[in-house]
């Protein structure tokens, strides 16, 4: 009868044992930092907060303060995560700045993390983000679940005036020429 127990013992944990290699922790994808080393945690209190983000895309995205160097690394928000802070860091200044942060998927920095440059003029997306060291940062941007896909954007000028779009402002060297309506 004591062998009966004892084994009956052995084999709940043995049970437990692998019950517990099955189950699905809180840093695998959710949690404080992933697999990509990218710190994902929300943080919450207004003394560690530089900056929050609203992410309504079902994609994990990492962000970059200005261009995409590993020195510039932010942080990391999961998909579809409500209101997300990003920790203060020394990416931040103890001046006032406003600066382009720089969105690209999880997959896309693990696959690219020792040529992040080569992604510059690819990035999921772009905010325009101010930042102040002094005051209280209670803007929260939001990241359009309406980015990212295959979908093209058609200009079409019905005018008979000549348009011209510039990247990145008007003294920018690239830009696009949409001809006029020519009736004739």
């Amino acid at each position: 009868m004591k062998h009966l127990i004892k084994l009956g013992m052995a084999l709940l944990i043995v049970a437990i044992v692998l019950g517990m290699g099955a189950c699905k922790f809180e840093d695998d994808e959710t949690g404080n930092t992933s697999k990509s080393g990218v710190d994902f945690k929300n943080y919450t209190t207004k003394e560690d907060v530089a900056i929050y983000v609203n992410n309504t895309t079902s994609q994990r995205l990492v962000a970059f303060k200005g261009s995409l160097h590993s020195s510039n690394l932010i942080g990391g928000v999961p998909g579809k995560s409500g209101t997300h802070g990003f920790k203060k860091t020394n990416v931040f200044p103890t001046t006032p700045i406003d600066f382009p942060m720089i969105f690209i998927t999880e997959k896309d920095y693990t696959d690219y993390k020792s040529d992040l440059s080569s992604l510059e003029d690819k990035p999921f997306t772009r905010v325009y983000v101010f930042y102040n060291s002094q005051g209280d940062n209670d803007v929260v941007y939001e990241i359009s679940s309406n980015l990212g896909g295959t979908q093209t954007v058609r200009l079409i000028n019905n005018t008979n005036y000549n348009v011209e779009l510039r990247v990145n402002g008007i003294r920018s060297n690239t830009w696009l020429c949409i001809k006029g309506y020519d009736a004739n």
